[in-house]
């Protein structure tokens, strides 16, 4: 299966930026968390940040470039799919106490796209949008596939994303990404991900400690699933002068764990400053989601347009669709479509 891209990295960056302080981003983008939702519908609280999963990454992707090929703009996909039917269709398993959402924006150009520029503008006119900002703050998702592409769409030509969104099971994830900060803006910019590092896990304070691995992609992310519980976390190979350890305690939310090349000989280990022994320094910062009680499958505050509910896995309402209102802005380069969500 494909693996995310550099600007599939880029919006979850964005994403799991914007979770991590929603206010800030907010603020950041001119409107208040609620705005255009009820009262506190939205809670201020971190929310926990997302690891990407293969089969959600194939879905978005595949559902970006349908839209592309045929000049369709919806949640409604090929031979009539949903979501959640894309999703399953790809091998991602909803059971147990499930939840889903998807996102979907295009933005187009008569000239050249700017491909960064786009996939930021593609993540801030969601933000921006009250249906699709509840998804992107929806502490109750664990996992994200970003399927960003691009290419004609109409007339113009244009960047599309579909974001899909979805939490099965019970595990929590050590995710993050590795890069170099080439550019010194402390954020992650395409291009600078650090692909083939080893990322160990091992379980402490147990008779038998479980190891779990994973390798950073292309793009330089990671992720895996672990049950709650202390774990050491090894950064090795890839490059790497020495490994890295850092020790992190998860439970039942997602944490974040990113390596950073530094520009400087000081290495940052989650907040604390420590001398660097080679002109390789890294700035290694974990980022914990937030604490938190939410009900599975609850929903706070009136259904917004475009916004599908559901409970216990069974019973949920159709996607409201407005695809063909959409149509007639297939001309227009700018678009997005209200986020569905469904809940178990």
């Amino acid at each position: 299966m494909p693996e995310p891209t550099a600007y599939d990295q880029f919006l979850l960056e964005l994403i799991n930026k914007a979770r991590a302080n929603p206010t800030a981003e907010a603020s950041r983008l001119g409107i208040t968390l609620n705005q255009g939702l009820n009262s506190g519908q939205i809670s201020t609280a971190a929310k926990q940040p997302l690891a990407f999963d293969g089969d959600l990454v194939d879905a978005a992707h595949k559902h970006s470039k349908w839209m592309l090929d045929t000049d369709t703009f919806s949640h409604t996909g090929a031979g009539g799919s949903s979501f959640t039917t894309r999703m399953k269709a790809e091998g991602y398993v909803l059971s147990g106490s499930w939840t889903a959402g998807e996102n979907i924006s295009w933005g187009g150009s008569t000239g050249t796209i700017n491909q960064l520029t786009h996939t930021q503008a593609r993540h801030d006119s969601l933000f921006k949008s009250p249906g699709h900002r509840v998804n992107i703050l929806n502490d109750n998702f664990k996992e994200i596939g970003t399927g960003v592409e691009f290419g004609k769409f109409g007339a113009y030509n244009a960047s599309m994303v579909t974001e899909d969104f979805a939490r099965t099971g019970t595990a929590s994830f050590i995710t993050g990404v590795a890069y170099d900060d080439r550019n010194d803006n402390n954020f992650y910019t395409p291009g600078e991900g650090r692909g083939g590092i080893k990322v160990s896990a091992v379980s402490t304070g147990t008779a038998t400690p479980v190891t779990v691995t994973d390798i950073t992609g292309v793009a330089g992310g990671y992720d895996i699933a672990v049950a709650p519980g202390t774990y050491k976390v090894t950064f090795s190979e890839g490059g790497l002068a020495a490994p890295i350890v850092r020790t992190v305690t998860v439970g039942s939310k997602n944490v974040k764990i990113d390596l950073i090349d530094a520009p400087s000989a000081t290495a940052q280990v989650a907040g604390v400053s420590a001398s660097a022994s080679t002109s390789d320094a890294l700035d290694f910062t974990a980022l914990a989601g937030s604490a938190g009680k939410h009900g599975a499958g609850h929903h706070a505050g009136a259904p917004h347009p475009g916004a599908a509910h559901g409970h216990d896995g069974a019973h949920h309402t159709a996607p409201v669709d407005y695809a063909q209102a959409m149509l007639a802005l297939i001309g227009v380069p700018d678009g997005h479509h209200q986020g569905d969500y469904l809940a178990a």
